[in-house]
């Protein structure tokens, strides 16, 4: 009895559409409605890249092809 009533609970907490509670700016129906234009004007703070990615640091070196 109570498996049915953990899935009812999980269903229905993952079908939910309310986002007051999320902090996912993305699902801001302000940001919905907005043009890509609009999207690409809004400030972003600043933006730093890494010199080498740590994934690519793992990597073997590629070898030579024949």
């Amino acid at each position: 009895m109570a498996i049915p009533t953990l899935f009812q609970r999980f269903f229905r907490w993952a079908c939910r559409t309310d986002t007051a509670g999320t902090a996912d700016i993305l699902q801001d129906p302000q940001i919905s409605r907005m043009s890509l234009r609009e999207l690409a004007d809004l400030p972003f703070g600043e933006v730093t890249f890494q010199a080498e990615p740590p994934a690519a640091a793992k990597t073997p070196p590629l070898a030579r092809c024949a």
